[in-house]
């Protein structure tokens, strides 16, 4: 036989079997009766086109085909209930188990705060490792490189799993005192001052130029970055503005001397989603990581 059997169940029947060597023995130790252990003797027999058991008194004698079974078919189903066990036994407190995220640094920077606050409690010798995302996010995730992404809805994909986490707007940055900041934001001074562009993807265009071109306008763009989290900084440190996820902003209060407005123009909040492949959905630990980045990361963001 070259496959395995369509019904796996035949394979512990087998180990079973040709462990008793005995048809009445083995239907007692499965729960069944001895002609229903005699049915699926028959089909295993079929199955593997051998008798695999011969008759004999006191005990049934294995052929040499049945002898070259015993132990991989044993060793197969022993891995395979450990493996299972393991699954189920998932215990958060004692796991040392790495959990890998890709997002932009500004998901990274709700999402770890939050989530290293509900390991201390929950998962103590956990650990979280993020990444970047690409074009390959798909793939990473099917391939168990990664185990969870934060995306705008816009990103999401039918063929992953999603949860919203939150709704996040934006807000303008700028340094304290800077001109801008010494009355209400109005679209002639937005305008008039040069901004940061952060752009994690390289790709051109952006929230902010999509709703200026919708009223006939642009802005001229100083400077075009790859990370959020460095904004801020050249933002304190110039006369630029920056236009970002509100979060953000939140992230760095009391941390720098930066001032923020609301956009004179509007631009349209978007959800914030985790995604993950289906091939971890019924994972326990998976479920656990879940649990906490819907509880802990919303709480943080929104403080």
């Amino acid at each position: 036989m070259h496959t395995l059997p369509d019904d796996l169940n035949l394979l512990r029947d087998l180990d079973v079997l040709l462990a008793e060597r005995h048809v009445t023995r083995a239907a007692k130790k499965l729960g069944i009766s001895q002609s229903a252990a005699s049915v699926r003797l028959r089909r295993l027999r079929e199955v593997f086109g051998d008798p695999l058991l011969v008759d004999a008194r006191p005990l049934m004698l294995l052929t040499e085909r049945a002898r070259a079974l015993v132990g991989p078919v044993h060793e197969a189903l022993a891995s395979l209930s450990q493996s299972l066990a393991q699954a189920v036994a998932f215990d958060p407190r004692t796991s040392r188990r790495k959990l890998v995220l890709v997002g932009a640094d500004v998901a990274e920077a709700l999402a770890v705060p939050a989530l290293l606050s509900a390991f201390a409690r929950e998962a103590p010798h956990m650990t979280l490792q993020v990444e970047r995302p690409g074009p390959d996010l798909l793939l990473r995730l099917g391939a168990g490189e990664a185990d969870m992404a934060f995306v705008p809805r816009f990103q999401t994909t039918p063929s992953l799993r999603a949860m919203r986490l939150m709704e996040d707007g934006f807000v303008v940055l700028m340094r304290e005192g800077h001109p801008a900041a010494k009355k209400p934001l109005t679209l002639k001074s937005y305008l008039a001052h040069p901004h940061v562009l952060v752009a994690p993807t390289g790709a051109p265009g952006s929230f902010v130029d999509d709703a200026l071109a919708k009223l006939g306008k642009t802005r001229h763009v100083t400077a075009v970055i790859r990370n959020f989290m460095s904004a801020p900084v050249i933002v304190a440190r110039t006369d630029t503005l920056l236009t970002c996820p509100a979060s953000l902003a939140r992230a760095f209060e009391g941390l720098m001397p930066l001032h923020q407005a609301p956009p004179p123009l509007e631009i349209p909040p978007y959800d914030l989603m985790a995604v993950w492949h289906e091939r971890v959905n019924n994972d326990p630990a998976h479920t656990f990581l879940r649990r906490l980045t819907k509880e802990a990361v919303p709480a943080f963001a929104g403080r």
